[in-house]
């Protein structure tokens, strides 16, 4: 009788391990099925993340998105000592643009810019939608003078292009930007630093357009 009792047990024991294992099993597939969900999650949060940064029309940074930029880029200016330049530009008698050739064809001018600009820089450079037809260039470790250079080029490269409207292929004439650029020095707050480049945008505004001005 203790045998078969003995004998029952480890039956019992045998069964509860089994089940034991079974359960064990599930369990590793619902793990491994949450970590799936959890990792398709952070992908689709990081998708959504940098699409919010984003302008949706011309697909380079937007407003929200440079200043996580310039705020980053200022905080790292101790740690190596180079001092930011920013260009802003804007480009001339927009408005007449849409009011003449319509919003679509004034889409097409605002990613051409946007596209010509990202063409322009390199490396650790941003550039960034921030207005209706204002651009912002954060360059973190360009000195004033190749700043200058910089928006001097683009300027140029506007002027030397020729806008044709993808709707009635008819030719827009040329588009001109103005530009401003300006340092960083230290210790001032962001605020400071893009009212003197927006300062240097409007000289070139008020001064005749189609100028790059530096402060």
């Amino acid at each position: 009788a203790m045998v078969a009792n003995v004998g029952g047990v480890l039956k019992k024991i045998k069964h509860e391990i089994r089940a034991l294992e079974s359960t064990s099993s599930n369990f590793k597939n619902q793990l491994e099925q949450a970590t799936r969900e959890i990792k398709h999650l952070k992908n689709k949060m990081a998708q959504y993340r940098d699409e919010a940064l984003k302008d949706p029309l011309t697909r380079i940074a937007n407003r929200r998105g440079f200043d996580q930029h310039i705020e980053a880029t200022i905080a790292s200016v101790n740690q190596h000592n180079t001092f930011p330049c920013l260009i802003l530009a804007d480009i001339d008698y927009f408005k007449n643009v849409n009011d003449i050739h319509g919003h679509l064809v004034g889409d097409h001018v605002l990613r051409l810019v946007a596209a010509t600009i990202k063409s322009s820089i390199k490396g650790r450079d941003i550039v960034a939608r921030i207005g209706g037809e204002e651009f912002a260039v954060l360059l973190p470790s360009t000195p004033f003078e190749g700043a200058m250079t910089l928006a001097e080029s683009m300027r140029s490269s506007f002027e030397r292009l020729n806008f044709k409207s993808r709707v009635s292929r008819k030719t827009l004439g040329t588009i001109t930007l103005s530009f401003g650029v300006t340092k960083y020095k230290e210790g001032e707050s962001i605020d400071d630093f893009i009212q003197r480049a927006d300062e240097a945008l409007y000289k070139s505004k008020n001064t005749g357009r189609n100028k790059v001005t530096g402060i």
